[in-house]
């Protein structure tokens, strides 16, 4: 089974799907070789980043 994470347009044309999902959201196709959820990979951990990043601050202000 693939993952949305992996899954590339090149992949999804060589199934040749009967039916179509239509997202509600941007879903963008950045070349045939990145995964399509390549914007959501980088939101994440950019989101993780900052978690981390509020996290540390907070550990440092406290000494």
């Amino acid at each position: 089974m693939d993952l949305i994470l992996t899954t590339t347009s090149t992949d999804v044309a060589a199934r040749t799907p009967s039916i179509a999902v239509l997202p509600i959201g941007s879903f963008e196709q950045h070349s045939s070789f990145l995964p399509l959820a390549t914007d959501k990979g980088r939101a994440l951990l950019a989101s993780l980043a900052e978690s981390f990043d509020n996290h540390l601050s907070s550990l440092l202000d406290e000494q």
